[in-house]
């Protein structure tokens, strides 16, 4: 292993560069390993394209605002980040304002939970389908998603 020490400016003029590279549109796969553990630069990243997420680091797919702002902008990176945090409420929810689908990603507790569920339902209809078992077996669960977004009644059992 080569030590190598780097000029503080320099560092920081090629941090700039890719900072600059991600927030127009550029891609984290054109950026560096060392760059792509840096967190103002995954941030940036992840704010163009939340799919960028699954080019980096586990520990950084970890950081909680990392995740959020992610899925926020992609719902499906919620399928790459840590699996403690596809148990977290609000980065599922904001995953699910993207699309329904994601919510095979999720937590199964959540899965299990009615009130996370009806929320879930009431930003898209579709993710009536990634409910549990015992929640799709209650009858007054499914008629109450119904009634929060009737698009579930595509996706409620027979």
């Amino acid at each position: 292993m080569t030590l190598v020490r780097v000029d503080p400016s320099k560092e920081a003029a090629l941090k700039a560069t890719f900072l600059d590279h991600v927030r127009g549109g550029g891609s984290l796969f054109d950026v560096d390993d060392y760059h792509r553990c840096d967190r103002d630069v995954v941030l940036a990243a992840v704010k163009a394209d939340g799919g960028a997420l699954r080019l980096v680091p586990e520990e950084i797919q970890s950081d909680r605002e990392v995740a959020l702002t992610a899925v926020q902008g992609n719902g499906h990176a919620l399928c790459v980040v840590a699996p403690q945090l596809r148990a977290d409420r609000e980065i599922v929810l904001a995953a699910v304002r993207g699309s329904g689908d994601v919510l095979w990603c999720a937590a199964e507790e959540l899965r299990r939970d009615r009130e996370f569920m009806l929320d879930a339902v009431q930003r898209d209809g579709i993710a009536l389908r990634y409910a549990s078992r015992e929640l799709l077996k209650d009858t007054e669960f499914v008629l109450g998603a119904i009634q929060r977004n009737a698009s579930a009644l595509r996706h409620a059992p027979e």
